[in-house]
Formats: C-alpha cells, sequence, structure tokens
C-alpha cells in the first residue's frame, strides 16, 4: 500500500485524491519526540517509518500570526500555549529550571503546563502592564502585514512531497520577506488570497554578504511530513517584529498540509515556528523596535533603559549552545503561531535600514543579560 501511494504521488494528484473521497490514505498519529520531560511536553512529531519520495511543490506565505500575547478563551495568557518545549524541560511543572534569568530581572521561567517555551511572547503580554502601553502586538503586526507595511513571517516552498500524510525527506526552504511597500517593484496592498507576489530580502542584505540581486533562501537540515502534518527545522531564520528581525536559532516549523479542491491550492494551516534567540540579541533590537514605533531610538544613555533592559532580560529563558552551567539564561524561547496563503516569489530588495541609531558609546548591542 505505502508503496503505491509513494508512486501515485508522482502524478502530483495524492491530496486531491484524499480531499475528494474523504479518505486519509496512510494516515498515522503523529508522534511525539521523547524529549524525558516529566510532563506530557509538547514537541513536534518524529519522522516517519516510511521512505516517501514525490512530485508536489507549493509555496505560501506566514501571516496571520499569534505571538502569544493575548489571554485564551479561559483567561490565561496565550503565551503558556503558543510554543514548543524547546529545551526539553517542563520548568517548575515538574521539573527543576535548567537555568533562569539574572536574579536582577525578577524574571520567572515557568513553562506552559506542556513545558511551552515563549519567553518573547511572555513579555510582549507584559507590556502593557508594566509600561502602560502595548508597542507590538498580534493585532498591530497583523494589521500593518495586510495594510503593507510590515513583513509577513516567512515565504515558505515545500517541494519534493508525496502528497500523502507521511514522507520522510521533503524540501523546505524559508525565505526572507520584506514589507509590500518596500517593493522594488511598487509598493502594494496584500491580497493574500494566492495572487501575491511578495517581494523578498537579498542575501546581501540579510548576510552582508552574497548577492544583492538574489533572494536570500534557508533550506531546512531536516523536513518530513507525518500524520499530514509538516516539520522542517532550521539552524538559524531572522524572525520579522514589525520591520525589525532579530536572530532565531534552532527554528522548527510545523504546520498541517491542507488541500482546497476548489482552488487546487496546497496550503499550510494551525502552524507554529518555534525556537529561541541570544538574549543579547534582544537588546540589540530595541533601538529599532523604539525608533519603528516612538521614532526615536532608546540608548543605554537614556533614564528609562535600565528598566526597559530589566524588562528584555527577564524573558531570558533557555540555555544555548554556548551557555555555562550555573549562569543566568542565554536565550530567550519564541512561539508564534500562523496561519497561510498562497504567493508567488517577488522582486528581490534590502531589508529595511534602521529609522535611527544609536551611537557606538551607548548602542545596547554591546550590553547583556547575564550580568
Amino acid at each position: 500500500m505505502r508503496r503505491l501511494a509513494s508512486a501515485l504521488a508522482l502524478t502530483g494528484s495524492a491530496l486531491a485524491c484524499e480531499a475528494l473521497i474523504g479518505a486519509d490514505f496512510d494516515d498515522v498519529v503523529a508522534k511525539p519526540t521523547d524529549s524525558g520531560s516529566s510532563c506530557d511536553s509538547r514537541r513536534p512529531a518524529l519522522p516517519p517509518d516510511i521512505e516517501g519520495g514525490g512530485s508536489t511543490a507549493f509555496l505560501v506565505v506566514l501571516h496571520d500570526v499569534d505571538l502569544g500575547d493575548g489571554e485564551a478563551t479561559d483567561g490565561t495568557p496565550r503565551y503558556l500555549e503558543v510554543g514548543y518545549d524547546v529545551d526539553a524541560t517542563c520548568t517548575n511543572r515538574g521539573d527543576a529550571p535548567r537555568c533562569g534569568p539574572a536574579a536582577w530581572t525578577e524574571g520567572d521561567p515557568t513553562d506552559g503546563p506542556q513545558g511551552q517555551d515563549n519567553g518573547v511572547g511572555k513579555l510582549l503580554f507584559l507590556q502593557e502592564q508594566l509600561f502602560g502601553l502595548s508597542v507590538v502586538s498580534s493585532s498591530v503586526v497583523n494589521t500593518n502585514i495586510a495594510g503593507g507595511g510590515f513583513p509577513p513571517l516567512a515565504v515558505v516552498s515545500v517541494e519534493g512531497y508525496n502528497g500523502f500524510s507521511e514522507d520522510d525527506v521533503v524540501t523546505v526552504r524559508w525565505y526572507v520577506p520584506i514589507a509590500a511597500k518596500l517593493d522594488p517593484t511598487g509598493e502594494f496592498v496584500p491580497k493574500l488570497d494566492g495572487t501575491d507576489a511578495w517581494p523578498l530580502a537579498s542575501q546581501a542584505s540579510v548576510q552582508g554578504t552574497g548577492s544583492a540581486s538574489t533572494a536570500m533562501a534557508l533550506e531546512a537540515k531536516e523536513a518530513y511530513v507525518n500524520g499530514r502534518t509538516l516539520v522542517a527545522r532550521f539552524d538559524s531564520a531572522p524572525i520579522p517584529l514589525a520591520n525589525v528581525y532579530f536572530d532565531g536559532r534552532d527554528v522548527v516549523l510545523t504546520a498541517k498540509i491542507v488541500f482546497d479542491p476548489a482552488t487546487q491550492t496546497t496550503l499550510l494551516s494551525d502552524g507554529l515556528v518555534a525556537g529561541h534567540s541570544p538574549a543579547d540579541s534582544l537588546l540589540e533590537v530595541i533601538p529599532r523596535i523604539t525608533a519603528e514605533f516612538l521614532g526615536v531610538p532608546l540608548c543605554t544613555d537614556d533614564p528609562s533603559y535600565t528598566n526597559t533592559k530589566k524588562f528584555i532580560c527577564s524573558g531570558a529563558d533557555v540555555a544555548t549552545g554556548a551557555h555555562t552551567k550555573g549562569a543566568p539564561c542565554d536565550g530567550t524561547s519564541f512561539g508564534i503561531a500562523f496561519e497561510s496563503s498562497g504567493v508567488s516569489l517577488g522582486a528581490v530588495g534590502s531589508l529595511p535600514e534602521p529609522k535611527a541609531k544609536c551611537p557606538a558609546a551607548t548602542d545596547p548591542a554591546a550590553d547583556t543579560c547575564t550580568e
């Protein structure tokens, strides 16, 4: 049966067949990773135990994001739900913390009920409570993505998929998008209906080297489908937050693969991007975020910088590969839920320049969360 499924997939008709007759060929229950945690750790599915391969390919733009800054239906913070158990530890949910924020931050690294790690989401949830305003939120980001002012989360291509519920190897690429208003061929208002050609950041603007005319494309180091759920892992990926991008590490993307027979399109739904960022690198984006929203960069000599630094560093909740045992956490986790629309690759441009910068002597880029 599995050999027949793989053969049929070469025609590119597998998803259509399943959708039309309501069947679920060779479906399996997606198995979670054995994390060793004491709670029911939320982790992506393991690779399936079959050999796949096919010719189905599709391209989507990830939008309609949920950063974990809102409240769940039961009134609990969403950041406790939106995310994966990034550090394989159910921190303060049965497992002792592997590390914690520096004591001076008064941060709390407690995970969600299934070990969900989302330090960035927690910071966004608390910002209004601590500062009296919500500068960055899911609603603000989504409104501006739809209006063309902010970039979507990513543009993602899937290739070499057999079209069925299991495929042990597929090719997934992450393209770094820029805002529609920055399209080199002319700004536009996105339709998010499959007709947009999305502008992409160049290699040169993302890496500082490479071609200025070639789109930055990050290929997953591992990608597969299990239980009709795509799992793709990347060593790193730039994560947009408004028109500012922070450094995502050990990034995992998961989503259900869905096929719409009416439009003959394949999309990703109920998606999640999770990983961590060096805590110090989040300090680097402070001036850019404040310049984007408030018009001026927040530098280390500003009277409000100390409280802002304490707030940002309080989100540190995971240990990176460079972490020293016994030291404060040096990474901040994130989890971002998303939906998708069809898209095509657009023109290649550059990442936006900061609206304003701090002088080198007062740039938070030289600061740290671990001291």
